[in-house]
């Protein structure tokens, strides 16, 4: 009764509750139904003193007759923001970590109270981060063995699977391409060490006609002579709303915090979803060194159609759509670096268990980052993963996939109706992945996808036919590389384990980057 105002005022947090509540009162199997997951016991009770350390810090605010600053109240000082932010990520990792005895009696109060210092949107999201960290769990705990067991096979007698490593280059002839010499650099770099530590598989670069012969030359120069680099040409484009008439339909539409309009300065829009790490008040030069940034900048076109072409229109091109030379692919950002062989070949992965994609986990989608995104596909009645309320994602860094999804007009026609979502708000290519995987599911007793025997709707269903695994860590959680020298038997011996995978913009300049791939 005291507590009455909850429903009404802080109905955004209790939609996130209103999942532990559930469990907790009526067994893990809830979940099970809702969102193709199983929650241990102890992890139910994590839940459960989350819910009831929530309601005891609102109870006791509302009863407080001294209104309390500390709690609830959104800070505007961005240093004050930022140090309450970082209080309640080292809480909510505390939490994680300890005991269920510990989590009970001090560290979920202790989450929930620093939590609630920052804006609603935070504690949403970072409830929902902690229900995809127990998802993630519960997965790979669930998974088929073949995940775990399997043997890495790069250098071994098994027949090599029919994968290929895909890149993405886009540069345009009308716009600045701000950045573009260092991420060719990067680009160098990442084909150099993919050809090393994932050797025998071809290379694919699709670039668009405004990249030049020489940076192509220079492309081909960067593998080793025994690797195949295959080229692409590939035009960029605008969906049809979009292409009648850009400068119309963008109009009023990309305003950044400053309320400046930056697709008629810039040509950049999405300015909801975080900021980028460039500027165009900046020289090339603070490029170099690494010292630009931009909190006013939003995503450029150049990032628009790369996003564009990685949803759909590489999947359409006769490199990879005709002659049917590929049954997987691995799609890479041309700044991530594979530093070390991995522990298991990815495509070997794919081929034996025959799950349909392969990543550490499923995410949350950044807050910002997928305006609109729901009502679209509400409109559609297109069903997508949840955790939580969030929004799921997948693959964005590194898409390890059946090529075959990718190509189904099923997935093709969903990455067409999503596509304005790109360039309007800055909907990633992991919203799409995860799309795509859902469709599979949907459809499960469609031959086109495998039929109902298929594995990935069998075996991987309570992971939507994704086999989850640990050499894809990295691009969650980034390592700290700054007692990394390059080798990776130090680092395993210092730290007891190291690097794998890095996503990092400029790492061209890390002379170590370049040893691990030399």
């Amino acid at each position: 009764g005291s507590c009455g105002r909850i429903v009404e005022h802080d109905w955004p947090i209790l939609v996130h509750m209103s999942c532990c509540i559930e469990v907790s009162s009526r067994s893990s199997s809830v979940l099970a139904a809702k969102r193709k997951m199983h929650l241990t016991q102890s992890w139910t009770a994590v839940l459960l003193a989350i819910c009831v350390a929530y309601f005891a810090a609102v109870c006791a605010e509302e009863d407080d007759d001294n209104d309390n600053d500390q709690i609830f109240k959104i800070r505007h000082d961005p240093e004050t923001e930022r140090r309450f932010r970082m209080e309640a990520l080292d809480a909510e990792r505390r939490m994680l970590e300890g005991d269920i005895e510990h989590v009970r009696s001090e560290l979920a109060g202790d989450f929930v109270h620093r939590a609630l210092r920052v804006p609603d949107k935070d504690i949403n999201f970072q409830v929902s981060k902690i229900l995809e960290g127990i998802m993630r769990r519960k997965q790979k705990e669930e998974a088929p063995a073949c995940v775990t067991d399997l043997s890495r096979a790069i250098n071994g007698n098994d027949e090599r699977p029919r994968g290929i490593i895909v890149f993405i280059l886009v540069e345009l002839e009308s716009v600045e391409n701000l950045g573009a010499e260092q991420l060719r650099r990067d680009l160098e770099l990442a084909l150099r060490c993919w050809s090393r530590h994932l050797p025998g598989y071809p290379l694919l670069l699709f670039h668009t006609p405004a990249v030049s012969s020489e940076t192509l030359a220079r492309m081909r120069a960067s593998v080793p002579v025994d690797a195949t680099l295959e080229f692409a040409e590939i035009a960029p484009e605008f969906p049809p709303q979009i292409t009648r008439d850009p400068d119309a339909y963008f109009e009023g539409q990309c305003i950044n915090q400053a309320g400046e309009d930056r697709w008629r300065t810039a040509s950049e829009c999405g300015c909801r979803c975080g900021t980028m790490d460039l500027s165009a008040s900046f020289s090339e030069a603070s490029l170099l060194d690494g010292s630009a940034s931009a909190p006013g900048r939003c995503w450029p076109l150049a990032w628009m159609h790369s996003m564009r072409l990685a949803t759909a229109g590489i999947f359409r091109h006769p490199a990879l759509a005709e002659g049917d030379r590929f049954d997987y692919i691995a799609l890479v950002n041309a700044d991530l670096f594979l530093v070390r062989p991995p522990p298991v070949d990815p495509f070997m992965l794919l081929h034996r268990c025959g799950c349909t994609m392969a990543y550490d986990r499923f995410s949350v989608e950044v807050p910002g980052c997928y305006d609109g995104f729901q009502e679209i596909l509400g409109r559609a009645g297109l069903p997508h993963p949840m955790i939580g309320t969030g929004v799921a994602s997948i693959g964005g860094q590194l898409l390890v996939a059946r090529l075959s999804l990718m190509l189904s007009e099923t997935y093709l026609n969903i990455a067409d109706y999503l596509a304005e979502g790109i360039y309007l708000h800055r909907w990633g290519d992991q919203l799409f992945f995860a799309a795509a995987i859902q469709a599979m599911q949907t459809q499960r007793n469609d031959e086109k996808w495998g039929g109902p025997d298929d594995p990935a709707v069998t075996d991987f269903a309570g992971s939507y036919g994704v086999c989850l695994h640990d050499m894809f860590f990295d691009l969650i959680e980034p390592q700290n590389l700054s007692g990394w020298t390059g080798s990776a038997a130090e680092a395993e011996a210092l730290y007891g384990r190291s690097p794998l995978l890095i996503h990092r913009k400029g790492s061209w300049r890390d002379g170590r980057v370049w040893w691990a791939c030399s």
